[in-house]
């Protein structure tokens, strides 16, 4: 069996993730869209959790990383309203963050020389440049879960991002993930997973699982985590925290029944990405292009007020 930690140098087989089987999940044609045809778009809420990860699990990475656009420095006026007076000067739209305005006046316009100096400055040190209103979320969420009490009991000696692959047995695919972090605590073994998420509310919570196919990537990370490692990982820890003041934390551990209704999903779609990986076809499935009937979850319709009928 290939299996390991670090990269899956010189390997020409068939290999796939977690990540490309939850989108294959979601939609044959979206898959094609993102992974054939290259065509992969990061939104805001990606974003913002992408940074929130690594400044948690990767510190010195992101600081060598990323810089942000002072506000105002002694020597420059470089804060919002200096920005739109830029847009203005060139009959631009003033709307937008700080990152959407520079963005507009770059395409096709000359920027003050202050502006230009202080870029070249930050380009020189090989930064990254994050506009101050996200970098002070990132900062602010990040700093909660890592002065979080019980977190930092459970994160205490974790490992963290380790880039993995190993063989699945039936399909002889080689799937390649990386956890966002594990550890052995009093002699169990977890991962942990985090989640920034607009809601952390156990309603909400629980309902996103199935949607975004949580239950599923927690299989696949106990499963290969445990075949790598040569020892069993059976428990796993979201780590859910809301993207706004007060930046709230909740864990959720992943009961039985649905960590094995993951690993009953991750075969099946390991079965359908193999078959699809042959045939080229990434066509959608039966039933797709049909009109589907919508109506209220369970949980909805005991929220709508008894009407009485005369």
């Amino acid at each position: 069996m290939i299996k390991g930690w670090g990269s899956l140098a010189n390997y020409e087989g068939k290999k796939t993730s977690p990540s490309r089987l939850v989108c294959l999940r979601e939609c044959p044609e979206l898959y094609k869209h993102k992974y054939i045809d290259g065509e992969k778009e990061q939104t805001d809420s990606q974003e913002l959790g992408s940074l929130v990860h690594m400044r948690v699990f990767e510190r010195e990475k992101f600081d060598q990383k990323y810089a942000q656009i002072p506000e105002k420095t002694p020597d420059n006026d470089l804060g919002l309203e200096s920005l739109k007076d830029l847009c203005r000067k060139y009959d631009l739209k003033v709307s937008g963050t700080k990152k959407e305005l520079i963005s507009r006046i770059r395409e096709g316009h000359e920027l003050q020389e202050q502006f230009e100096e202080m870029l070249d400055k930050m380009r020189e040190s090989g930064k990254e440049v994050i506009p101050p209103s996200l970098m002070d979320k990132v900062i602010k969420i990040s700093d909660k879960i890592t002065s979080h009490k019980q977190l930092s009991r459970l994160l205490h000696g974790v490992r963290k991002e380790e880039r993995g692959y190993c063989q699945d047995t039936r399909t002889g695919l080689v799937v390649r993930f990386i956890p966002d972090a594990f550890n052995s605590v009093a002699g169990v073994n977890i991962i942990f997973d985090l989640k920034v998420t607009k809601d952390w509310s156990p309603r909400r919570f629980n309902r996103a699982i199935f949607e975004n196919a949580w239950h599923m990537l927690a299989a696949a990370y106990l499963r290969y985590t445990s075949l790598v490692e040569e020892k069993t990982f059976d428990r796993f820890v979201h780590i859910a925290i809301e993207p706004k003041s007060p930046f709230r934390i909740r864990l959720y551990e992943m009961d039985e029944g649905t960590l094995d209704a993951g690993a009953a999903e991750l075969d099946f779609y390991l079965d359908d990405f193999d078959k699809r990986l042959v045939s080229g076809d990434y066509s959608p499935r039966n039933g797709e292009d049909k009109i589907m009937q919508a109506s209220l979850e369970s949980w909805d319709w005991q929220r709508i007020p008894e009407v009485v009928y005369e």
